[in-house]
């Protein structure tokens, strides 16, 4: 069975947010790395130092992506992300048109994870390509739990909290 969405167009506030949160999701050691560096100045009795440090790393470290995301957005290469596409979902592949004779194909293979959100689902394809759904994409209600129940039968569905992210991380380092 086909899943067919009404076209839509993926905006640049929405990527740049889920992107910074899929970073923020998979590299999550990277922030525990200016708290070390506290604890070593701390450890010389220079708090304020330490403190100064760690808060420039901080906000160093979210400004890098944040500025990553950013020109992603502008970049000629990654403009087909943001063009208007509708979507025909089936077991096989995702395809995505721009028009009826133009048109992409991604294969169940390239999708990493799915993330259920409060008004869509996201496709993790890597780092910096995703595919937002939007519930309003979808014709009907039918098609929203066809979905899902599809991308649950692919074991991809995920959803985005960093309790569930960490428990994972924790079970596949077991012997």
């Amino acid at each position: 069975m086909t899943i067919k969405t009404k076209k839509i167009q993926l905006a640049h506030n929405t990527y740049i947010r889920y992107c910074l949160r899929l970073v923020a999701a998979e590299w999550w050691w990277a922030w525990l790395v200016p708290v070390g560096i506290f604890l070593l100045f701390l450890a010389t009795d220079l708090l304020w130092w330490g403190l100064g440090v760690a808060i420039v790393l901080y906000i160093l470290y979210a400004l890098f992506w944040v500025a990553q995301f950013v020109q992603v957005t502008k970049h000629e290469r990654f403009k087909m992300l943001f063009d208007k596409y509708s979507y025909e979902i089936d077991n096989l592949q995702i395809l995505m048109r721009i028009s009826r004779e133009k048109g992409m194909a991604i294969p169940w293979n390239k999708v990493k994870r799915v993330y259920k959100e409060n008004d869509g689902f996201v496709l993790v394809l890597s780092l910096a390509q995703i595919v937002y759904l939007p519930y309003k994409a979808f014709g009907t209600e039918q098609d929203i739990r066809l979905f899902e129940t599809q991308v649950t039968r692919k074991d991809l569905l995920h959803l985005f909290n960093f309790k569930q992210i960490f428990a994972k991380k924790k079970q596949s380092l077991t012997f």
